[in-house]
């Protein structure tokens, strides 16, 4: 009877817990609500590209300012008002972040399709997911079901995207901060293979370092003067500005990084392995770069809160409590096989994720459980072998296993 009371315990804890790694979002959000949606904004962004080639990468960049500002809730598209400041203004967006009006398009379409049911961010994450596509780079399962921001941080914007004029520590800290590893990083920095930068964003670079082939740098001071012409264009990647491919990182084996920030995954550092990787091998770079888009959009502070208030919900219940409690400390040997995620980074964002938190050895052991169980939900197989870092970590002292560190 009681080998029959823990396999409920366990089965129910299953149930419980499998919703912890989804917080609701899934690619089939919209499925009964909105059928068409993926297909409306595949359509918007053709047409939009077909226009102009150069708003594939614009609505990338679009995205990724967006998520890197409080999460992928919408708020760069917010506008000011006599009472708001948003981020539209901001350093890196003032004069620069464009496409604004393709998510206009698209959104007004979905709304004559589906009024009042499908967000912007989710939107935005869409289009920016096809305009990759479209351009001939990797596609992606886009997490949906995500809620609009009601506010923005203009101050947030200034201090957390990533400059062109950073170092490598400083790039690999920021992603960092977003739960994104060196190698996510370096992967998700290949979106420098489409699009073009204004003039004041590298002038710099080819006036200044040295670790830049003379001819890249004589040819981009032909548009970009050593005064003046700050919004002069250049190509991120000289080969294929408007291709999705892995010339970026050939640009920089042979020292023709455009920005200062690009040069320094490839400078005697970290990453130069893994850009000559990717410069040679197009695959092992298109599956990175999609891997760590799909995890950036879990990366939503709506996600975290989400298990969080999950997690005080069950801390309150005394009695299952318990039994997760008892459940973790029983199944200490048993961890999750990391083939599951589809690069080593997923795992490590999760260890970031959890050092964001606050310290609370019990909910830190309900983490611990609740992890477990959504992975044996999916039906992958367990190992006895990896993992046993997570596990231990788990298991440590109350001043470092934590909970949630939300405003």
């Amino acid at each position: 009877m009681a080998s029959l009371r823990n396999l409920l315990v366990t089965l129910s804890m299953v149930s419980l817990m499998a919703c912890f790694a989804n917080a609701q979002l899934s690619p089939n959000f919209y499925a009964s609500s909105c059928p068409n949606l993926q297909l409306i904004v595949r359509n918007a962004m053709r047409e939009a590209i077909n226009r102009e080639l150069r708003l594939g990468a614009s609505i990338l960049r679009l995205f990724f300012h967006d998520c890197f500002v409080n999460g992928c809730d919408a708020s760069i598209l917010l506008d000011d008002t006599a009472t708001f400041t948003g981020e539209k203004n901001a350093g890196p967006n003032q004069n620069s972040a464009r496409g604004f009006d393709v998510i206009d398009t698209i959104k007004t379409r979905v709304e004559a399709a589906c009024t009042g049911t499908v967000s912007c961010a989710d939107i935005l994450a869409l289009a920016a997911r096809d305009g990759v596509v479209l351009l001939g780079g990797p596609t992606w399962a886009v997490p949906l079901g995500r809620r609009d921001a009601r506010t923005a941080s203009q101050s947030a914007a200034n201090s957390q995207i990533p400059s062109p004029f950073s170092s490598l520590s400083t790039l690999i800290s920021n992603f960092a901060a977003k739960g994104l590893n060196a190698r996510d990083m370096t992967a998700l920095s290949g979106g420098h293979t489409i699009g073009f930068s204004q003039c004041f964003t590298f002038r710099s670079r080819i006036y200044n370092d040295t670790n830049i082939a003379p001819m890249f740098a004589a040819n981009r001071r032909g548009v970009c003067p050593a005064s003046g012409g700050d919004s002069n264009l250049a190509p991120l990647d000289i080969q294929s500005p408007n291709r999705f491919g892995n010339t970026y990182y050939q640009n920089l084996v042979s020292q023709r990084g455009l920005l200062h920030s690009d040069q320094e995954l490839f400078n005697g550092g970290s990453q130069d392995a893994l850009v000559r990787l990717y410069s040679t091998n197009p695959t092992a770079f298109s599956n990175d770069f999609a891997a760590a888009m799909a995890w950036t959009m879990r990366k939503d502070k709506a996600m975290k809160q989400g298990i969080y208030d999950r997690l005080v919900a069950l801390e309150k219940n005394e009695t299952l409590y318990a039994k997760v409690c008892k459940l973790c400390e029983e199944s200490s040997k048993a961890v999750v096989s990391r083939e599951l995620f589809q690069t080593q980074g997923e795992h490590v964002a999760l260890l970031e994720e959890f050092k964001a938190f606050k310290s609370n050895p019990e909910l830190g052991k309900m983490m611990k459980i609740g992890w477990r169980a959504s992975i044996r939900a999916s039906g992958v197989p367990l190992s006895s072998k990896l993992f046993s870092r997570h596990d231990a970590w788990c298991i440590s002292s109350s001043t470092t296993i934590l909970t949630t560190n939300l405003p």
